[in-house]
């Protein structure tokens, strides 16, 4: 019933209006993830830590609903979205028009082709294709799977254009699927983000929920990282020397 509910109010413009401007309560995020980085973001504020709160989020998705980074942007906070999905990434430049948006893709290797990502109405995308049409039987929808060339970019190029010469604050991944292969590409001896939120669970079995990947925890363990917080389909994952400086 709650569930429902509070699809209905992110559903309602007016509803959103007064939402946004008289309460910090919300989560706007599945499983609450915005809640737990932005507890965690105003331990590093208050003790000096950190000043420059900043994001990158890839596979923004929707711009409020389901948003790891929306809740940081309704304080002020800014930074770079990546959505494939043409029509997603055009209501993102709507409704977040200060932050950076970018309808392209993402790899881990150096390439200037483009990639072909498939799509269909009322279900996120996704560079594979079998990805899509598991989610439209499991939803029971007819839509059309549909396709269309997408440019594709590094990952480690968008670090070097927009966060050389500051720390990022959050790097989030969700992308169907392909979290581990750019994570694997990723410049760890040039950028050290502060925090990762990553999907670890398999997007598979019944009601898509499968097993856990223990690769990407194993991957950031072995970069120096530790995990800050689990919700079975996302950890989040904190720095070594920031969570030591947390606490001293």
């Amino acid at each position: 019933m709650f569930a429902n509910l509070k699809r209905k109010l992110l559903n309602s413009k007016t509803a959103l209006r007064y939402i946004f401007k008289y309460t910090d309560f919300l989560s706007f995020s599945q499983y609450g993830k915005d809640k737990i980085l932005d507890f965690a973001i105003r331990i590093l504020l208050n003790k000096g830590i950190v000043s420059d709160i900043n994001y990158l989020d890839i596979g923004g998705c929707l711009p409020y609903s389901s948003s790891n980074t929306f809740f940081l942007y309704r304080q002020g906070y800014r930074g770079v979205v990546i959505e494939a999905d043409p029509v997603l990434a055009k209501n993102f430049k709507r409704e977040r028009k200060d932050d950076i948006v970018l309808n392209i893709g993402i790899t881990p290797e150096k390439t200037s082709d483009g990639m072909t990502f498939y799509y269909a109405d009322g279900v996120c995308g996704s560079f594979r294709k079998d990805n899509v049409t598991a989610a439209l039987d499991k939803l029971g929808l007819k839509n059309e799977c549909k396709s269309r060339e997408i440019p594709v970019r590094n990952i480690n190029d968008i670090m070097d254009e927009y966060f050389a010469e500051r720390t990022l604050t959050l790097l989030s991944i969700d992308v169907e699927g392909l979290d581990k292969e750019i994570l694997s590409g990723f410049c760890f001896e040039k950028y050290q983000p502060l925090f990762f939120c990553v999907e670890t669970a398999e997007l598979c079995g019944e009601n898509f929920l499968g097993q856990k990947s223990e690769e990407i925890t194993h991957l950031l363990k072995s970069k120096g990282y530790k995990i800050y917080a689990d919700t079975y389909v996302n950890t989040i994952f904190i720095r070594e020397d920031i969570l030591e400086k947390m606490y001293l």
